[in-house]
């Protein structure tokens, strides 16, 4: 139920920059937190995209709710079989 909220886009000669919340919930209980994009163009195409967030508390979160720790792991397991 991953979903995200712009706030601001803004741009320079070769770059976007996305402002933005990610919500969703995480161990039955809701969970957001802030990111900027940044997009990176060549000859009209994105070239690179980096994605800026603090992640020290999304994981105080995340470890604070072993009720989700589970699916965690197992999303997780199915990213490394790719």
């Amino acid at each position: 139920d991953l979903h995200a909220d712009v706030h601001r886009v803004g741009h320079g000669p070769k770059e976007v920059f996305v402002e933005f919340t990610l919500s969703g919930t995480y161990g039955d209980k809701p969970i957001a937190w802030d990111a900027v994009d940044r997009f990176t163009f060549t000859n009209g195409l994105i070239a690179e995209r980096v994605s800026y967030f603090d992640s020290a508390p999304l994981m105080v979160k995340l470890v604070g709710r072993p009720s989700g720790w589970e699916r965690l792991v197992r999303t997780g397991a199915q990213l490394f079989k790719r």
